[in-house]
């Protein structure tokens, strides 16, 4: 995994966000299989989609594909 830039010294801003049941599974056994806190993996996961769309017009909501 690429860690994302630092950002010890920016304080931040909390959001909630609902996940379905089975999607919190998932993610709570991917952050216990590479010893990370649920928190650290979502922060990561919502950094590598900013930095993906970041310079795109995308157009809301996305067509994620799910493979």
């Amino acid at each position: 995994m690429n860690l994302p830039i630092s950002r010890k010294n920016q304080k931040g801003t909390r959001i909630t966000v609902s996940l379905s049941e089975q999607d919190h599974a998932t993610l709570s056994e991917l952050a216990g299989r590479h010893d990370v806190s649920i928190s650290w993996l979502t922060r990561q996961a919502l950094f590598e989609f900013l930095d993906k769309h970041k310079d795109t017009q995308t157009q809301l909501p996305l067509q994620i594909r799910k493979d």
